[in-house]
């Protein structure tokens, strides 16, 4: 079943992949403002350990969308880290990009 759902040679990567993972959990808050063409979200997020390590990356800021059309949008934002990998760091990280949705679009 799986070889054919699956092309054999993707087989063994894809369980090279995932040999060595481990289990998190992210919870996720988000707070929007829409104005128009202009969206405002306030996003927090904290990604904990299964095995009992407990809370390990923190990240708060905000995200900006900006509908240019109905099908482009501009994205920028700012994340604030706090992160614990042997003690813990803080990282400050600006992001843009431009998202484009081809939903409704005619054939």
């Amino acid at each position: 079943m799986i070889g054919r759902a699956i092309p054999r040679t993707w087989l063994p990567l894809l369980l090279a992949s995932t040999a060595d993972c481990e289990i998190q959990t992210q919870y996720a808050f988000d707070t929007s403002a829409d104005l128009g063409r202009l969206q405002k979200l306030w996003h927090f997020r904290v990604r904990t350990k299964r095995q009992g390590g407990g809370s390990f990356e923190a990240r708060p800021g905000p995200i900006f969308e900006f509908d240019v059309t109905k099908r482009v949008t501009l994205i920028a934002g700012y994340y604030f880290t706090r992160e614990q990998d042997q003690r813990w760091t803080t990282t400050n990280r600006p992001f843009a990009a431009v998202k484009f949705s081809n939903v409704g679009t005619p054939h």
